[in-house]
């Protein structure tokens, strides 16, 4: 696990060794490293943190270079045998084991060029720069679970980075706030440009895209597009036996392959399905002391805050049993480690340099009990509900999208009532004559007279989804995984633990999406598809429970935010902005009470940025 930034100016020479001195300074404030490696000209600056968590990254101490070009990453490749394999088929020699990931990264770069994305499976972001042709180039991984983002200044140079903070600390001059993007916010519509950030000039690098950057391009490069997710001949395939265990024998690998590490094994563990299922595949696999689970719950305090007085204790020790694991290892949180709400408020600035859509404030409790036990990586269960274990519900849209007659008559008989107003509202969505209701006015905290009000509208589902495949598709490929998995990697860092997601591996990924829709149709229950792939692996306790209990993955969601109310009685809202639908004292007994804790979350952060690079 790594950090970079670089600082380049193709036209004029920059103050390396001042920008140096600031970026390192600001590099150990962020994030934890083992090691350091810079590289600098007139024209660059890279600078690259590393994280000596598996064996190989212990060859990281310093820059990867060759003699023609400079690498910096952050990234855990998954194959690497075989693309150590394809460079010693093309170079002619043989590659040792021991050679990090950046250095194979740059390895495939020098045979491939670009092409090089096309055999890499793993998490990864990075830049290569070309000392002949003083050309930048740019990669990011399939479903953007590394951060990358990059600024082009004023004069020209070029700021590229893992996280924002870093790129606001480098910067001299003010960054400027996206406007519509925190209108979005503010009327609640979720972002449909992953590229953009809470800066307007700050853009993260697209998931699945690379982009090149030279004298000629810089104000205009184009990121290119190098993946799709598409649908596999599975005809070899001749029995549902066949398939389940090819998926089974996928999950495996998509655990497996993320578990290099010399320290200990973190796992977070809801007693949901997914995290379940990964807990006892580590269990099966590595020594079990060395095992160590995570899980939010209610305390004394904080149950009789929470609505439904439910978490999944329960369900966490039948899974824990049934991988026979010590139970010392199995750490509860409670509560949040932060003194008020603007205490929690100050570390999102630092980590997330702003405001992040999907920001996963959340962990950084866990990840910092974590740390503690010595752990190297976290595993997730996110984002098995968008395709691996999705719940399968939107089957029907393949009946109704190819109007495939006697399957809707037979859809809506099994429930006439139920499903006749799930094909009503179908047709209605499709072709714009309902009303969107996915977002109720009363949570819309932008001023109506906005000039943004009219410009951001709530996105049809079914503009891009009209089929179940079109639907899964754009759930896991969309934008809010790419989110949430570069805000868990930046809280995560803080305490150098990488987060790993079984369910994002492209290939579990891809076999599942090429699965026949009816495979997915409800049946006794849903998720049939992840049910029936978990014979093997979890208690039918844990398999086949329904998840109707109410209980919360954050179990003390309710305390918090009674909390987090209690602190923000006396907050104005300044509204530097003019977006706001109100200003001053927040009422909390208004129908909007909903959406204030964010109204003042949102003004917070803003008036902190509003200041950045006026001190």
């Amino acid at each position: 696990m790594s950090h970079f930034i670089g600082i380049l100016s193709l036209s004029e020479n920059i103050d390396v060794l001042g920008l140096k001195d600031k970026v390192l300074k600001d590099g150990r404030s962020l994030f934890k490293s083992d090691s350091v490696a810079t590289y600098q000209t007139n024209q660059l600056l890279l600078v690259n943190w590393f994280n000596h968590h598996t064996p190989n990254a212990s060859n990281d101490i310093t820059i990867c270079e060759s003699e023609q070009h400079m690498l910096v990453a952050s990234c855990r490749l998954d194959n690497r045998e075989e693309i150590i394999s394809i460079i010693e088929s093309k170079r002619g020699k043989i590659i040792e084991e021991t050679h990090s990931d950046h250095f194979l990264l740059l390895f495939l770069f020098e045979i491939f060029h670009e092409k090089c994305v096309d055999f890499l499976i793993g998490d990864f972001s990075f830049v290569v720069w070309c000392k002949t042709t003083e050309t930048l180039f740019m990669a990011k991984d399939h479903l953007g679970v590394r951060p990358l983002f990059y600024y082009k200044m004023s004069d020209d140079s070029l700021v590229f980075a893992t996280s924002i903070s870093l790129i606001k600390q480098v910067v001299n001059e003010p960054l400027k706030l996206n406007l519509r993007y925190i209108s979005g916010e503010l009327k609640d519509v979720s972002p449909s440009k992953v590229e953009e950030t809470f800066f307007e000039d700050v853009l993260r690098l697209k998931p699945a895209h690379y982009i090149i950057f030279n004298k000629l391009t810089t104000l205009n490069a184009q990121e290119i597009k190098y993946w799709e997710l598409e649908a596999i001949d599975l005809s070899k395939f001749s029995s549902e036996k066949d398939i389940y265990n090819k998926l089974e024998n996928l999950f495996l690998e998509a655990v497996m392959c993320r578990t290099r590490t010399h320290k200990n094994m973190g796992c977070q563990l809801s007693g949901g399905m997914d995290s379940s299922a990964i807990t006892v595949l580590l269990a099966r696999n590595f020594d079990k002391n060395s095992i160590h689970t995570y899980s939010f719950v209610l305390s004394e305090k904080t149950l009789p805050h929470s609505k439904v007085k439910v978490d999944e204790k329960d369900a966490q020790q039948i899974v824990l049993n049934h991988a026979n694991l010590n139970p010392q290892n199995h750490h509860l949180i409670e509560d949040f480690h932060y003194l008020d709400v603007f205490d929690e408020w100050q570390q999102c600035n630092k980590v997330m340099g702003g405001y992040g859509n999907s920001d996963c404030i959340w962990q950084d409790t866990l990840f910092m009990n974590a740390s503690k036990n010595q752990v190297g990586f976290i595993m997730s269960g996110f984002p098995g509900d968008e395709c691996v274990s999705t719940y399968g519900q939107s089957f029907y849209f393949d009946y109704l999208h190819h109007t495939k007659i006697q399957e809707i008559l037979k859809f809506i008989s099994s429930s006439p009532l139920h499903n006749s107003k799930k094909v009503v509202s179908y047709y209605l969505t499709k072709y714009k004559l309902k009303p969107d209701q996915s977002v109720n006015q009363e949570r819309n905290l932008l001023k109506p007279n906005s000039v943004y009000d009219k410009l951001i509208n709530h996105q049809n589902l079914l503009d891009n989804a009209p089929t179940f495949k079109n639907w899964l598709k754009s759930k896991i490929c969309g934008v809010h995984p790419t989110l949430r998995m570069e805000s868990e990697f930046l809280y995560a860092s803080q305490y150098g633990i990488e987060p790993v997601y079984p369910f994002a591996d492209i290939r579990l990924i891809q076999f599942v999406y090429s699965l026949p829709t009816e495979k997915f149709r409800p049946k006794k229950y849903d998720r049939v598809v992840f049910r029936e792939m978990c014979k093997n692996i979890l208690p039918d306790s844990i398999r086949l429970q329904p998840k109707v209990n109410g209980a919360y993955t954050l179990a003390f969601a309710d305390y918090w935010r009674e909390k987090q109310k209690n602190d923000l009685q006396n907050y104005q809202v300044i509204d530097s902005l003019e977006l706001f639908h109100s200003k001053g004292k927040v009422n909390w007994k208004k129908p909007k009470k909903k959406r204030q804790i964010a109204k003042c979350k949102m003004d917070f952060l803003i008036n902190i940025n509003t200041a950045h690079g006026k001190e």
